[in-house]
């Protein structure tokens, strides 16, 4: 997350420094940002714990599947779907 988000940030964060010349307004912003994005994840987090912590596992098994079935040969839809499937099975 943080490698697609840094980019930008650290270019909103110059930017707003280059115009006010203040190093307050400068890490309030910065500590705004991750603020957010702090309450966010743990927003999902709770949901995710509500949900029967099977909303995360999910996309990590997901993801662990892609990456060995796309090391071999191209992923059918048909894997991608069963493998979804498998995960919100009670």
């Amino acid at each position: 997350m943080a490698a697609m988000t840094l980019p930008s940030t650290v270019r909103l964060l110059r930017l707003d420094y280059a115009t006010t010349h203040s190093w307050a307004r400068l890490v309030a912003l910065a500590a705004g940002y991750l603020s957010v994005w702090i309450a966010f994840g743990c927003a999902v987090l709770a949901v995710d714990v509500l949900a029967g912590d099977r909303l995360l596992g999910m996309v990590v098994g997901a993801t662990i599947l892609l990456e060995k079935l796309t090391s071999v040969s191209t992923v059918p839809v048909s894997a991608v779907l069963a493998a979804g499937a498998v995960a919100w099975a009670p």
